[in-house]
Parts: structure tokens; sequence; C-alpha cells
């Protein structure tokens, strides 16, 4: 799906959901089938009253932040920042598990389980972009 960045408004934010809520669920879905193809887990290891009780709640909820928000900030507002942090800490854990000796899959699932750090960044970074393009528009309106 290609994000068309030269339209002016933004995207109205239903649409903006829907795009990170179908995301999010892309990332899960992915990180179930290649766990599963990897070896990581297996349905059997889980147990269901843990899964619902203990991790199933607290890994959804930090892939959630970990991965819609910064969809939501691209499409809603265009802030481009915390995507661009989120595709590197995703690249960071698959090198992490690479030169570490240990699955890169395995390596996304620690990733995830370490994401409140890259979702308390997020606002962060979306202020200071935000600041930069104001900064940018003044200055550009300003040379006209």
């Amino acid at each position: 799906m290609a994000l068309p960045m030269s339209t002016t408004g933004p995207v109205p934010i239903t649409r903006a959901l829907r795009d990170a809520l179908a995301t999010w669920v892309a990332f899960l879905g992915l990180l179930l089938v290649a766990g599963l193809a990897t070896g990581v887990w297996w349905p059997a290891d889980v147990e269901l009253s843990a899964f619902l009780t203990d991790i199933g709640p607290l890994y959804g909820l930090l892939s959630f932040g970990l991965v819609a928000l910064p969809v939501f900030a691209l499409r809603r507002y265009r802030f481009r920042s915390p995507a661009a942090l989120l595709v590197g800490w995703c690249l960071l854990a698959v090198a992490y598990g690479l030169t570490q000796g240990i699955q890169p899959v395995r390596a996304l699932y620690i990733a995830v389980l370490y994401g409140f750090l890259p979702v308390a960044t997020y606002p962060l970074l979306a202020g200071v972009e935000y600041v930069f393009r104001r900064m940018g528009a003044k200055k550009s309106s300003t040379a006209a």
C-alpha cells in the first residue's frame, strides 16, 4: 500500500485508525507465522490461562503501541520520525538477534517486549518534527 505524501490535508481519523489497526493485526500475524515457522514457540508451549491473563494483554498492548501509533501518526499527521524509529527498532532487533547467535524472530519478540522504550520516544520525536516543520514554514513564508 503506497502512502501518497503529496496531499496537503490529513487523512480522516477513521481511515488512519483503520490503517493503524490493520497494520497492527498484520504485524501480529507476521510474528505468529514467523514464530511457528522457525520453531521459536509452539502452541503447546503456551498455556491458555497464562496467555489470557499475563502475557497476552501485555504483549498486545505493547505491540499495539509499538506498531499502530507510528502508522496513525504517519497517516493522520504525516509525522515520519515515529515510523522511522519503528523501522530502526525492528532492524536493531534483527541485528541483535544475528550478532548474539539467537534467531532474529526471537529478537523481534524481545523487541516488542521492550517496545515501551520507542513508544515513550514517539511523542518527543513527533514534537521535534513539528517544531522543525514550523521553522521551515516560517522561513519559506518570509523568503517569498
